[in-house]
């Protein structure tokens, strides 16, 4: 071998992490300054005890088991396959610096997590060349710049959350041509602008939450064409508008979450046909009416918390038929009333936590045969009876706290045997319906 070096003692506990346990007890025992690998230790297959006795009998005992003397780091690189999987220097190790990188031979790392760790600089990002996925999150200090970016050409996954620093911009993004996954949350410096996105053809999965700088337009979302899973939860910039959406089409799952900009109007669903999975918490826009759900046929999950406009009516739930899972807590208005869940018939789960509008009522249960969770939290408007409950044979877990309506008696739980209920301040019911042990699980 022709490099020998010192191997610190933080970067030796790195590396034997990843060892297995029986290969971490084998060192521990013959060498003194790896005991410590007995303490914890990862599951790995990436040697053997066969491997690690050639190993060690392949230079002086003396000089692998001395904590005074250098180690030939590439045996202990050979010795992981040439290659570490998954390397962590995250916030509990911020005190480390880049000097732990020259220990390392270029491209031996295929992860690295470095979340947290803000005394490294652009020269660290030399040894990273060839690196699979990196986690950069929270790294926000000034002496990373785009030229960091420079070594990632190729790099698969790259976490980059809360990297607000404005020495990062445009230019370092394009470094990442052929990237499949990027976290940018948060990165809502006005550096990064719809120039950035211009690199990202082809990507598959981008986070790019709170991304909320006037630098980002429609146009940013030309080059997702393709994208499978996008969550621009927060982006609520009036600098996205429907036509963002335009180029979203064939998208897998959409989480817009809180972008509640009157820019967005039925026109941005049009694109989403097909969607499997839509998040729209809190998009309580008027512009958002019953037509944008017309583009919505055949959706598993949606998530539509807080829409709570009176411009969503019954009429929005008539192309939800087949629904899996739908979330509609805090919906409130009274333009949703028991017509609504009848094209819920076949839904296994079901959030409508707060929706104790009085145009609820038993009637509402009455599609709702089969159902496997329900949230009624706080749905304590009087219009629920016992009566409801009769629908609900079969369900496996029920949460109704706050339902402390006097029309909700212990005669309720009678059609419930075998499921799971939390009714916590439903102080009208008293603990005679559970006593029979044919409940799974009591919780109040």
């Amino acid at each position: 071998m022709s490099l020998i070096l010192q191997i610190p003692k933080d970067l030796l506990i790195l590396i034997a992490e990843y060892l297995s346990i029986r290969d971490a007890l084998e060192l521990g025992r013959t060498c003194k300054n790896l005991r410590f690998l007995q303490l914890s230790v990862k599951m790995s297959d990436l040697s053997s005890v066969r491997d690690i006795k050639a190993w060690r009998r392949s230079f002086p005992r003396a000089i692998a088991c001395s904590p005074h003397r250098s180690v030939l780091l590439e045996d202990l690189i050979e010795l992981l396959g040439m290659r570490i999987p998954e390397l962590v220097l995250n916030s509990n190790r911020a005190t480390l610096t880049g000097a732990v990188f020259a220990h390392l031979p270029v491209g031996s790392i295929c992860k690295l997590n470095i979340s947290g760790c803000n005394l490294i600089s652009d020269a660290v990002f030399a040894y990273l060349t060839g690196i699979c996925e990196l986690d950069m999150s929270f790294c926000d200090q000034v002496t990373i710049t785009s030229a960091a970016f420079a070594h990632l050409a190729g790099i698969h996954r790259l976490r980059m959350s809360a990297c607000t620093q404005a020495t990062i911009t445009d230019a370092a993004f394009a470094h990442l041509v052929g990237i499949l996954y990027l976290n940018m949350s948060s990165c809502n410096q006005s550096t990064i602008t719809d120039a950035a996105f211009v690199h990202l053809a082809g990507i598959h999965t981008l986070v790019m939450s709170l991304c909320r700088q006037l630098t980002i337009t429609d146009t940013a979302f030309r080059p997702l064409a393709g994208i499978h899973t996008l969550n621009m939860n927060g982006c609520r910039q009036a600098t996205i508008t429907s036509a963002a959406f335009v180029h979203l089409s064939g998208i897998h799952t959409l989480d817009m979450s809180a972008c509640d900009q009157a820019t967005i109007t039925d026109a941005a669903f049009a694109p989403l046909a097909g969607i499997h999975t839509l998040v729209m918490t809190a998009c309580n826009q008027a512009t958002i009416t019953d037509a944008a759900f017309a583009h919505l046929a055949g959706i598993h999950t949606l998530k539509m918390a807080g829409c709570n406009q009176a411009s969503i009516t019954d009429a929005a739930f008539a192309h939800l038929a087949g629904i899996h899972t739908l979330d509609m807590g805090r919906c409130r208005q009274a333009t949703i009333t028991d017509a609504a869940f009848a094209h819920l018939v076949g839904i296994h789960t079901l959030h409508m936590p707060g929706c104790n509008q009085a145009s609820i009522t038993d009637a509402a249960f009455s599609h709702l045969a089969g159902i496997r969770y329900l949230d009624m939290t706080a749905c304590n408007q009087a219009t629920i009876t016992d009566a409801a409950f009769v629908h609900l044979a079969g369900i496996h877990k029920l949460i109704m706290h706050d339902c402390n309506q006097a029309t909700i008696t212990d005669a309720a739980f009678a059609h419930l045997v075998g499921a799971n209920i939390y009714l916590i301040n439903c102080y009208q019911i008293s603990n005679d319906p559970f006593k029979s042990g044919k409940f799974g699980f009591v919780y109040r």
